[in-house]
């Protein structure tokens, strides 16, 4: 018996019986109050739109990935995927509101034509992390710095395989192995 654990926003897929999910993310409003003025939004997680006060059903909504476009689409959002990773996106040459959480791999607020807006934050939920290190899992898979750097502050030994996104930057000296992996090419998503 080998347990995983997904700590990842969103519910995965999990591959077994011996994977367990353990959101160690909390996602808070941010109460922004700005109707969004143009025509078109770009999101790079679904929460942004989920967290916004506002009702967004006549806005072309573009987004990064196939998973968050899958989710819109089936919440009855007009989407438009521009790219599977933030690095590739190029923005249509019109006015776009990005609506964004608190940490991101881009700034497309430094883009011309764009209108940046916050609608939602992340903060780590220490009582799962701590969940997450009683469990003596053998794999665990970290999609936010913030939850590394509260995992690498809690972990004792080197008996936890790393696996995590780019955006983080283990310590090597904390894991028995690290291994890296972008989301949407993780099968359990």
């Amino acid at each position: 018996m080998v347990i995983q654990i997904f700590t990842q926003i969103n519910e995965p897929k999990l591959p077994d019986e011996y994977s367990i999910w353990i959101p160690c993310l909390r996602v808070n409003s941010v109460l922004s109050g700005c109707p969004v003025q143009t025509d078109s939004v770009f999101i790079t997680h679904s929460n942004a739109v989920y967290y916004y006060e506002g009702n967004l059903r006549n806005k072309q909504i573009y987004c990064i990935g196939p998973i968050t476009e899958s989710q819109l689409r089936m919440d009855g959002y007009n989407v438009t995927r521009l790219a599977d990773r933030a690095r590739d996106v190029v923005l249509p040459d019109e006015h776009i509101t990005w609506l964004h959480g608190d940490t991101y791999k881009r700034d497309f607020s430094l883009e011309p034509n764009i209108l940046a807006q916050q609608t939602y934050e992340t903060t780590v939920d220490y009582t799962a992390v701590d969940r997450a290190i009683h469990l003596q899992a053998k794999f665990v898979y970290i999609y936010s710095p913030k939850v590394l750097k509260a995992f690498e502050e809690r972990i004792s030994g080197t008996y936890l395989h790393l696996n995590c996104t780019d955006s983080c930057n283990p310590n090597s000296d904390l894991w028995r192995s690290i291994t890296r992996f972008y989301p949407t090419d993780n099968k359990y998503e």
